[in-house]
Parts: structure tokens; sequence; C-alpha cells
């Protein structure tokens, strides 16, 4: 069981390092333009508000993952491979913490059947990866 609980938890890792991967645009990062967005109404300049949220997002924002973490991220994205799709949905979804009544209702299934199927897949996984 000490190797399934190790499996989830690098399912939980990947997904922070895909959140603190860049995808704020398809051009690369030399060929952007300089000029600040412009703002539609004048009051949007002065919304104290607006402000206090971009300061929060900027603080939650999570760091930009190393060269290790982009590594074991790869690996991951590999084991995804051992397991059907179904199960696929469940282990990434748990992976973003989500609750187990919305994954079971997203797959159409009990959420004890739900459960069962998620430790099946690390199961899979863990006899995979040994």
């Amino acid at each position: 069981m000490e190797n399934v609980e190790y499996i989830a938890e690098r399912f939980e890792e990947a997904v922070e390092t895909i959140r603190g991967l860049s995808s704020s645009g398809t051009w690369p990062k030399g060929f952007h333009t300089s000029m600040p967005e412009t703002l539609s109404v004048i009051s949007e300049s002065f919304n104290r508000e607006a402000f206090r949220i971009a300061l929060i997002d900027s603080a939650n924002r999570p760091n930009i993952p190393t060269s290790r973490q982009i590594d074991r991220l790869d690996e991951v994205m590999v084991w995804q491979f051992y397991i059907n799709v179904e199960e696929r949905k469940i282990v990434w979804a748990r992976a973003r913490h989500r609750r187990w009544k919305k994954i079971a209702k997203d797959i159409h299934k009990s959420v004890r059947t739900a459960q069962r199927r998620w430790i099946t897949a690390l199961v899979k996984i863990s006899h995979k990866v040994k």
C-alpha cells in the first residue's frame, strides 16, 4: 500500500508542476509586444478591487518548476498509459483534489465504484513501475 500512496503523491506533484508551467500565450518569449493592454473604461484605471485581486493572484501563483520536477512530470505522463482512459480521468481528478461525488458523477458510477477504480489504477501503475 505504501507504493500506491507514493504513486498518488507523484500524480499530485505532477499537477502542481503543470500549474507552474507558463501557458500565458503561444508566442515565444522574445516575440511579444511591450505595449500595455488598453483600458476600455476610464474607471478601470482606478479600480482598487481589481488591483487587490491581481496582487493576491500573483502571490498565489505557483513557482516555476525546476528541470527535476519537469523530469518527474514526464515520468508520470508515461505512467498514465499503463491504465485505461476512465481510470486516467479518475486518477488525474483525484490528483487535483476533486471531490469523489463530482468524479463519480462525471464517470456515471457510484462514489464507491470510483474509489475502487482509483485504487485499482494506482495498483496497476505500481506493478508496472516496480
